[in-house]
């Protein structure tokens, strides 16, 4: 059995002395449209990829990034003193994708990529918007999981991706799987 455990160390070094890491920071704005309350906005998508090159042509690539989610949640009349609210969140979201991630070179210092796979994301902080009366209240599931796909091009070190994530997870602390939350995301950065 050490054998075995020996065998399985020296293997696992020799594939990551083989491979090649790299970080890439992104910026990008989105626009996110909930399925629930039929609703968009745009809002921003930041963080900072990590990619493991295995082949050439093939690597996994995963990251920790920071967007906004948020619902129209319905109108508040509060008759005493004639007013009305439209309720509305806007919910901090931090998500962490697992994807696998094609490339081509297309010319010198130029490629081609695309990446498919899940990801999951925690809710970390919920903010009302313009409300008086109507503040806090659960909101619900603070997980959230779905899918995220991306495609671009690379120009020496920088590069450029569009990106689309479709969230899966309960809506409102649900356990259904729906399509609640679809985001398209343009973003740039830079590989290090």
């Amino acid at each position: 059995m050490k054998k075995f455990y020996l065998l399985l160390v020296l293997s696992l070094n020799v594939l990551l002395a083989s491979a090649q890491w790299s970080v890439a920071p992104e910026v990008g704005l989105s626009a996110m449209w909930s399925q629930a309350n039929d609703c968009s906005r745009p809002v921003v998508k930041i963080g900072a990829a990590v990619e493991y090159a295995i082949k050439p042509n093939f690597s996994i690539e995963s990251g920790l990034y920071y967007t906004q989610r948020g619902d129209f949640l319905g109108a508040l009349w509060v008759p005493e003193y004639a007013i009305s609210e439209e309720i509305e969140t806007v919910r901090h979201l931090i998500q962490l994708p697992v994807m696998a991630r094609f490339s081509w070179e297309v010319a010198k210092d130029t490629r081609l990529f695309i990446s498919v796979g899940p990801y999951v994301g925690a809710y970390v902080a919920d903010k009302w918007k313009d409300r008086h009366f109507y503040e806090g209240g659960d909101i619900g599931n603070w997980f959230d999981w779905g899918l995220s796909a991306s495609g671009g091009v690379e120009i020496g070190r920088w590069f450029i991706r569009l990106g689309y994530d479709l969230s899966l997870g309960g809506y409102g602390g649900g356990d259904g799987i729906n399509a609640n939350y679809h985001q398209v995301t343009l973003s740039a950065g830079y590989k290090f």
